[in-house]
Formats: structure tokens, C-alpha cells, sequence
């Protein structure tokens, strides 16, 4: 008896014995197991980057109110999430990407660039847009498993703060929604060492956000910060 085995999860043949010279094929459509990821070990770079890219920095998860048994338990489940994720490879090929448009871009921009690198650029684009697409559902996938344990009034702070990272100010600043207008203010009366909460500087409405927050991680930092370190090395 003669056996045709395909690939895991594909269809397996199998020749049975010969019947007037010809050879008697029975096809058995096989439910074989697919490969799963195989757990591997996180290095301590490697967890701390995807969690600060994440916004799960020890002063964030301070002033979100986490205590330390929390805080091991966010930098924990995303460890565990990382074990069997490519979003490490992700990160590296969006890079390498983004790299590639600026070289073919940087032609372009020249002068001296062939149609042929037009077109190189305009693929690069798409090809830069597709990683970009990937790399996001990797990042969103990541951040939903480190806080999947966490209650709603850490969770909506830290989403705030993710939020207004964008803008260059304390971070306690950072735990209430402004506009465009006010984040300026804020900004300029900073840089001019302005009193913001005296009510003679910028009138910030959300005086008791940033008192909380002030507060929050003045009594949190310190613990937060060793259990992040501790939990990630």
C-alpha cells in the first residue's frame, strides 16, 4: 500500500492496491490540527518597548490608580500575549518600510529620478500603508490583552492620557480632554513658569484632573515604577 501524505491540514491520498491495472485512489478529507505559536522567551527591552509604546509607562499606570499586584498584572498578561505574537517582527518591517519610501522618495524628490522610480515610490506607498493597517490590529491586539484586567476607571484614564500624549506637557496635565486652544495655552503658560491653577495664569476648568492626577502619582510613582521594572525584567 502506497500513501501520498500532503501538508498539516490539507487533504491526504491514499492508494490502495491495484484493481484491472489501475490504481484505486480514496481521498479522506482529515481534520488535522493547525500549528499553534510556540511560547518564546520575552526579553526585558522587548516588553518594556511595546509597553511604553503603548502607554503603559509606570507614570500612567500610577496615575490610573493601579497598585502594585495591578501593575504586575498588566506587564504579566502582556508579557504572555508577546510570547506567541509577531508584533516585534511588525514593528521591524514597518521600519524597514518607512525606510525604504524615504530612500525611493528622496530620488524622486531629486530630480534625477526614471519613471521606473516613480512607480517604485508609488508601490513603496502601498506597500508602507498595508504594514501600517497590519502593525495597528497588532498594537490594538497587544494593548486589549495587557488591560483586559483592569476596571473601567483605570482603564478610561489611561485611555485619556494615551489620547494626549501627543502634547509636551507634565503628564498630570494630560488626564482630562481639551481643546486644541487650551493644550496651547497650557503649553505657553508652562514655558513662561506661569502658575496655571492660581487663576491668574491659563483658567483651567479641569483644576480638580490635574490636582487628581498630581496627587495619584506623587503617591504612586515610586511603587509603580519598581513593580514595572520588577514585572518586565
Amino acid at each position: 500500500m502506497a500513501k501520498r501524505h500532503s501538508r498539516t491540514g490539507q487533504i491526504l491520498t491514499i492508494t490502495i492496491g491495484l484493481v484491472s491495472g489501475s490504481a484505486v485512489l480514496f481521498t479522506f478529507a482529515m481534520l488535522t490540527p493547525r500549528m499553534t505559536p510556540v511560547p518564546r522567551v520575552v526579553a526585558a527591552r522587548e516588553i518594556r518597548t511595546a509597553l511604553l509604546r503603548a502607554g503603559l509607562d509606570a507614570e500612567s499606570l500610577a496615575i490610573a490608580g493601579l497598585d502594585v499586584p495591578a501593575v504586575a498584572r498588566v506587564v504579566t498578561d502582556a508579557r504572555t500575549h508577546l510570547e506567541t505574537s509577531t508584533l516585534a517582527l511588525l514593528e521591524h518591517d514597518y521600519a524597514a518600510a518607512a525606510a525604504n519610501v524615504g530612500r525611493v522618495q528622496q530620488v524622486v524628490q531629486s530630480g534625477k529620478s526614471s519613471g521606473e522610480q516613480q512607480s517604485q515610490l508609488a508601490t513603496a506607498r502601498i506597500a508602507l500603508a498595508s504594514q501600517e493597517t497590519t502593525l495597528t490590529a497588532a498594537r490594538t491586539a497587544f494593548l486589549t490583552a495587557a488591560v483586559a484586567g483592569l476596571d473601567e476607571t483605570a482603564s478610561s484614564r489611561l485611555a485619556v492620557l494615551r489620547g494626549n500624549a501627543k502634547w509636551s506637557v507634565p503628564i498630570e496635565y494630560k488626564l482630562a480632554q481639551r481643546s486644541e486652544g487650551e493644550w496651547v495655552g497650557i503649553r505657553d503658560g508652562l514655558i513662561a513658569n506661569r502658575d496655571l491653577l492660581d487663576g491668574s495664569g491659563v483658567n483651567i476648568a479641569d483644576a480638580e484632573a490635574v490636582a487628581t492626577a498630581a496627587m495619584l502619582l506623587g503617591a504612586n510613582r515610586d511603587a509603580v515604577a519598581a513593580a514595572w521594572n520588577t514585572a518586565s525584567e
